[in-house]
């Protein structure tokens, strides 16, 4: 066979049927590519819809509390919640001048339990803490507190983790707290998006130097001689999806 034979053979079989008839690799790679692009594609919404929200954002304006002590302020709270954790920010001005304030957190574990307004997007009160056993699991600390200066003005951040507060931090509703109704304090894991939550200011009086520090953690720290009583509150309703 010449080699102009040779040469016509080769280009007849590089043309043959047989030989277009098996992709090559970098074919076989690229229909995967596209495969496992449209499998994501299809996967993904339907992955995210099934875990829900990573976090959520909720804000409500502080209203006024029942309680003897007056103290005119105007704010908000800023609240976002992971499963595990619920971080939040108080904004609020025309509090008195130069007096310490707390902060306190109501958590309702099982907002549908209480009685107070099944009906409404809030559910819970106050009333909701004492039964026993206690259907809300409900309970009630400290998660931070803040003092104001000459205009009244205040901007704090606190943040609650699940499970049992901080060793130190008191209680008011909850085991070994205060109140003891036999529900662990805090919110459950995972719960963070279930609980209702009602965030709290307590006024403490005029700083008092000497008994700053228990202004500043404790339920009546300084009164006497100052008053103390709650005035300001947000409650947030549960954002379960």
């Amino acid at each position: 066979m010449t080699k102009n034979s040779f040469t016509h053979l080769m280009t007849m079989s590089e043309r043959s049927p047989s030989r277009r008839r098996f992709p090559s690799i970098r074919h076989w790679t690229l229909c995967g590519l596209l495969l496992t692009a449209v499998g994501f594609l299809a996967i993904s919404p339907h992955s995210e819809a099934q875990e829900g929200p990573k976090e959520t954002f909720q804000i409500m304006p502080l209203s006024v509390a029942m309680s003897p002590v007056v103290d005119s302020a105007t704010g908000a709270v800023r609240l976002n919640r992971t499963r595990n954790e619920i971080r939040g920010s108080v904004h609020v001005t025309e509090l008195n001048p130069n007096s310490a304030f707390t902060l306190w957190a109501a958590v309702f574990n099982r907002p549908e339990g209480c009685t107070t307004n099944p009906a409404g997007p809030v559910h819970c009160s106050a009333a909701d803490f004492s039964p026993v056993p206690n259907p809300a699991r409900s309970s009630a600390f400290n998660i931070g507190a803040f003092v104001t200066g000459v205009d009244g003005t205040a901007n704090v951040s606190f943040n609650i983790s699940s499970g049992v507060p901080p060793e130190g931090a008191f209680v008011l509703w909850g085991q070994g707290g205060l109140f003891d109704n036999g529900v662990r304090p805090g919110f459950d894991a995972g719960n963070g998006f279930g609980a209702e939550v009602h965030v709290v200011i307590r006024a403490h009086g005029p700083i008092i130097p000497a008994a700053i520090a228990a202004q500043l953690s404790q339920l009546n720290g300084g009164c006497p001689p100052n008053m103390c009583g709650n005035i300001q509150v947000a409650p947030f309703p549960s954002v379960n999806p």
